[in-house]
């Protein structure tokens, strides 16, 4: 999703991308496609049966002070097959620092879902720490939309810059892939993708996103109870 004040294409050449299929294993199936009115939107990924994350972007819109609807949740899409059917949304949560200001370091949403779809596609595990990531290996892994609509797409790589609420890292994403989850090889998410060059100029010339920080990690438990 594209966003006032940010890079719309965040490919570092070389494009280093590569397409994940299948897309039913696990963690891929806990990966979730959104639309909106039928349109790709962005990317999340499951943290509970019932419960999803994503960036606060691709729920609120600022621009006309009001929470996105009709958006739907397709677990572990593969193009134009969706082998979990989706979900929509019973409540949608974000930071009050994001919706007044647009801060793109509380950029984070949460969304409870209409159905416990996470029975069966699993969700992944939630981390935070003090010390820093710089140098620890992560993925992104979402749905980009310089792709076909539907393609889950995924790089792995260094985390570059550990910064209170931001990580930042040169894995090539796209528009469409914020909310994606930022995890290591143990399938514990570490952030939330959210954009390119930062208005607030955090990360100069890397991707970046929302780090779980000890209090996210309450609020993102809390609401996925």
């Amino acid at each position: 999703m594209k966003r006032t004040g940010d890079s719309p294409d965040s490919v570092i050449p070389p494009d280093q991308r590569t397409r994940v299929n299948p897309t039913t294993g696990y963690p891929d199936r806990a990966i979730v496609y959104i639309t909106k009115d039928d349109r790709h939107h962005c990317s999340g990924w499951m943290v509970s049966a019932d419960t999803l994350v994503t960036a606060g972007h691709c729920l609120y819109n600022r621009g006309g002070k009001a929470w996105y609807t009709n958006l739907k949740f397709f677990p572990g899409a593969n193009g134009n097959v969706r082998p979990y059917g989706f979900a929509t949304a019973t409540q949608l949560w974000t930071d009050v620092n994001y919706t007044r200001s647009g801060d793109t370091r509380q950029d984070w949403g949460v969304v409870k879902l209409n159905r416990r779809i996470g029975d069966t596609t699993g969700w992944f595990g939630l981390r935070w720490q003090a010390q820093t990531y710089n140098g620890t290996t992560a993925t992104v892994r979402g749905y980009p939309g310089d792709k076909p609509h539907g393609q889950m797409w995924t790089m792995s790589g260094k985390i570059e810059d550990s910064q209170p609420n931001k990580l930042c890292y040169s894995h090539d994403t796209f528009g469409g892939q914020s909310g994606s989850p930022i995890y290591l090889s143990n399938n514990t998410v570490i952030g939330i993708h959210t954009n390119g060059v930062s208005r607030f100029g955090l990360c100069p010339k890397r991707n970046a996103g929302t780090r779980i920080t000890q209090g996210l990690f309450s609020v993102i438990l809390n609401i996925a109870r």
